[in-house]
């Protein structure tokens, strides 16, 4: 998710390419608003597989942005089977397919993993 400042989206952007130099078919989404994805060009976008617009109602607090809630709405916004969520300031870089993740993971309905 990329929200409220044009550096998240720089970051998504570097997360999603990280990931797709490891995995290619490796589907990712971006949740964003305008202001995020504003300096990114198409090509930089088309890196995505899938954009959605987020839902101010969904980070709003009494008209104030709390981008962090949005954590609280990935089922809403993923329409795969299933979804790794990871913050945009990361990268991939474990010589690994994320592919392998699920596999691994797929016995777990819900899983919150910090720190590897």
């Amino acid at each position: 998710m990329a929200l409220g400042y044009e550096l998240y989206g720089s970051c998504a952007l570097n997360l999603a390419m990280s990931i797709k130099a490891y995995d290619p078919k490796m589907p990712i989404l971006l949740v964003h608003d305008d202001n995020s994805i504003a300096e990114l060009t198409k090509e930089e976008l088309s890196i995505f597989d899938v954009l959605k617009k987020a839902d101010p109602a969904d980070y709003l607090v009494n008209g104030k942005p709390q981008y962090q809630r949005m954590k609280l709405c990935v089922n809403k916004y993923s329409d795969f089977d299933q979804t790794l969520y990871i913050d945009v300031d990361t990268l991939w870089f474990p010589n690994k397919k994320i592919s392998n993740l699920f596999m691994n993971l797929e016995d777990k309905e819900f899983l919150i993993g910090k720190n590897g």
